[in-house]
């Protein structure tokens, strides 16, 4: 979108004091290298708050949503401490927890913790389609609902975050491929001892992070 605007057009249009401005999209790396072709009176700072919905638009917005979240900043190394300093408080207006890092980590840890589960729903969804039996819908309840709720997501925006972000998804993909690969072994072993050892500390971790 940046290359597509005349530059020189909206440099004229706001004042001579730089003008800080925050993206809040979902990958970091490749936005921020085409914001850094704004016009010098523009200051980029990366964002990307780490709660949303599955439902987009105006009509299913909530006051709350970012409070006690994570908040990732991604601020250039030249960022100036006005601009820092405007972004911090974006986040503390909206509660949100900060976070700071490099836009190539954010997009890397987003992949992993975001990018890959909404894959791994779809890709749930997939398998059962493929199954070709339409008893499973009827069986499918609250465990299957929340393993796929993020297939349900605004598929604009997912294809562009794949799309931006396909390195880093196709290592998690791939990271993801091998730990369900060790869990088949654990599985088809049929030593109960083995395949409880293979889920215990991913039960574990989820106990310590979520209450629910």
């Amino acid at each position: 979108i940046i290359g597509q605007v005349n530059q020189l057009a909206i440099s004229a249009f706001y004042p001579p004091r730089a003008t800080v401005v925050i993206d809040l999209g979902s990958t970091k790396a490749e936005v921020m290298r085409a914001m850094a072709e704004l016009p010098p009176r523009f200051e980029p700072v990366g964002g990307h708050p780490m709660s949303g919905k599955s439902l987009s638009g105006l009509a299913h917005a909530t006051a709350d949503l970012f409070r006690n979240k994570p908040f990732v900043l991604t601020p250039p190394g030249h960022t100036s401490v006005r601009a820092l300093a405007i972004a911090y408080e974006l986040v503390e207006r909206v509660g949100g927890r900060l976070l700071v890092m490099s836009a190539e980590h954010h997009d890397q840890l987003a992949a992993l913790i975001s990018h890959l589960p909404y894959t791994a729903a779809v890709g749930l969804v997939r398998t059962v389609l493929a199954a070709g039996d339409d008893q499973a819908w009827e069986m499918a309840s609250s465990g299957f609902r929340d393993s796929t709720r993020l297939a349900g997501s605004d598929l604009d925006m997912m294809v562009d975050i794949l799309a931006t972000n396909r390195g880093p998804v196709l290592k998690a993909l791939g990271a993801y491929r091998e730990e369900l690969e060790a869990l088949e072994q654990a599985i088809q072993s049929g030593d109960v001892d083995r395949i409880r050892q293979a889920l215990t500390a991913a039960r574990e971790k989820r106990a310590a992070l979520f209450t629910a």
